[in-house]
C-alpha cells in the first residue's frame, strides 16, 4: 500500500441489493384499426400507449368505430388508466382471413406473436394478453396461449357467446395461463343503441385497477365493471345455490358476471387442471415474484462467488419476501442457498443454486356459517 499521511475512503461493492418488483399490469392487445394513423400505428409493430388518450383516439380518428382496437381500448380505460401495448394487423377480405392475421405466425412474429417483440421495442414485457374481438376464435386463442406461456403472462379470453356447455368445452382446451370469460357484455354503441361486446378488454382493465388499488396478489372477482349495461344472456346466480349458472361455470374454470349492486366479475379460477394453479391470483403472484427476482439479479452475473456474495443474494431476496409478507401478499417467504446442488463441482463450473419458497394467502371462495338454535340464552328472562 502506498504511503499516506491522512484519510482515504474505499468503496465496497458488497452487500444485498433490493429486488425491484416487476410490473404486473402491462396489457398487450392485437387487433384491427383500419382507419388508424399509419405513422403512429404501423402494421405488425408493438406500439406503447402509456395512458395517452390522444394516441388512443388516433386508432379511430374519424370516429367511425371500424376495427376492434379502439373499442377494446375504450373498455380498458373505462376501468383504469393503463399501460397498453397495441399491435395492429391488416383486415382481411373477410372475418376468417382477419382472424388468421391476428393469429399470426410464430416464426415471423406477426399477429399476436408480435407480443414477443414488445419488450425490445417498447421496454415493457406484457403480463396480460388480449385479442379482444378475436379470442373467441379457437385458432386465435391457441396462438395467444402460446404467447402467454412464453411470456409467463395470462391470456384473458372470451367465449364464443354461445351456450354455457360450448363455453366450458372451449375453456377445457387451456391450462393455468388462461382466464376464460362467459358470456359477453352489453354496452352502449355510442349512438343510443346497445350492442354485445366481448368482455376481455374490460376485465383486463379491471385487473389493472385492482393491481393499482389493492395489489396484484388480490383476486379481481367480486368487483364491479364500469361501462356495462347488462349481459348478452341471462346468468342465474345466488350466494348459496350450487347449481346456479354462475356456480356451475366457476366450477368448470369459467369466470362469469353477476348482477349484484352493479355488474360484477365472478370467478377466481384459471383453466388449470393442476389444482396448485387453479387460482388466478396465485398464478400471477408466482409470475411476478419469479420475474422480479430474475430481473433484479443481472448484477449478480459474473461476480466472484464468495461467502459475501451468497449472503448478498439471499439477504436481498429475503428482504423482498419480507416486504410481500408485510403487505399481506404472502403468508411467508424464505430464500436459501441450495448446497445439495451447489457442490464443489458446480462451483468450479461457475454454477450456484438458490431456492426460495412462498405461501400466498388463501382465497375466501367458499364461506360456511353453521346456524345453531340454542336454549342457552333463555337465562336472560331470569335477569341473569
Amino acid at each position: 500500500m502506498a504511503f499516506l499521511h491522512g484519510v482515504e475512503v474505499l468503496e465496497s461493492d458488497s452487500g444485498a441489493r433490493p429486488v425491484q418488483e416487476a410490473n404486473a399490469s402491462i396489457i398487450y392487445i392485437c387487433g384491427t384499426a383500419p382507419d388508424a394513423d399509419v405513422d403512429l400505428f404501423p402494421l405488425e409493430t408493438p406500439v406503447l400507449i402509456n395512458g395517452d388518450l390522444k394516441l388512443v383516439a388516433a386508432l379511430d380518428p374519424g370516429g367511425k368505430g371500424a376495427g376492434s382496437l379502439y373499442r377494446a381500448l375504450k373498455g380498458i380505460y373505462d376501468q383504469a388508466k393503463s399501460i397498453v401495448i397495441v399491435s395492429r394487423v391488416e383486415e382481411g377480405a373477410d372475418a376468417a382471413a382477419t382472424a388468421v392475421a391476428v393469429a399470426g405466425d410464430s416464426i415471423l412474429r406477426t399477429g399476436v406473436y408480435s407480443a414477443l417483440n414488445a419488450q425490445s421495442v417498447t421496454g415493457y414485457e406484457p403480463k396480460l394478453i388480449l385479442t379482444t374481438g378475436f379470442s373467441d376464435v379457437p385458432a386465435v386463442s391457441a396462438a395467444s396461449y402460446s404467447v402467454a406461456e412464453q411470456l409467463s403472462a395470462i391470456l384473458i379470453r372470451d367465449s364464443e357467446n354461445g351456450t354455457i356447455a360450448e363455453a366450458e368445452a372451449g375453456a377445457a382446451l387451456y391450462a393455468e395461463r388462461a382466464y376464460s370469460l362467459h358470456p359477453w357484455l352489453q354496452v352502449s354503441d355510442g349512438s343510443g343503441g346497445i350492442i354485445d361486446e366481448p368482455a376481455s378488454a374490460r376485465v383486463a382493465g379491471l385487473i389493472v385497477k385492482m393491481d393499482t388499488t389493492e395489489g396484484f396478489w388480490n383476486s379481481p372477482s367480486n368487483h364491479t365493471i364500469n361501462g356495462v349495461l347488462g349481459l348478452s344472456q341471462p346468468v342465474s346466480w345466488s350466494l348459496s345455490d350450487p347449481v346456479s349458472d354462475a356456480n356451475m361455470m366457476n366450477e368448470k374454470g369459467l369466470a362469469t358476471f353477476i348482477k349484484a349492486s352493479g355488474i360484477r366479475l365472478w370467478g377466481n379460477r384459471t383453466n388449470a387442471a393442476d389444482p396448485k394453479w387453479m387460482f388466478l391470483a396465485h398464478r400471477r403472484i408466482a409470475d411476478i415474484v419469479n420475474e422480479s427476482i430474475k430481473q433484479s439479479h443481472l448484477w449478480a452475473v459474473d461476480k466472484n462467488i464468495s461467502k459475501g456474495y451468497l449472503d448478498a443474494v439471499v439477504d436481498g431476496v429475503n428482504d423482498y419476501g419480507r416486504g410481500l409478507v408485510a403487505k399481506g401478499a404472502l403468508l411467508g417467504f424464505k430464500c436459501w442457498v441450495d448446497f445439495d446442488l451447489t457442490t464443489d463441482s458446480a462451483l468450479a463450473n461457475g454454477e450456484v443454486y438458490f431456492d426460495y419458497e412462498f405461501t400466498p394467502c388463501p382465497i375466501s371462495e367458499h364461506i360456511t356459517f353453521t346456524s345453531i338454535k340454542s336454549n342457552y340464552y333463555l337465562n336472560v328472562l331470569q335477569g341473569e
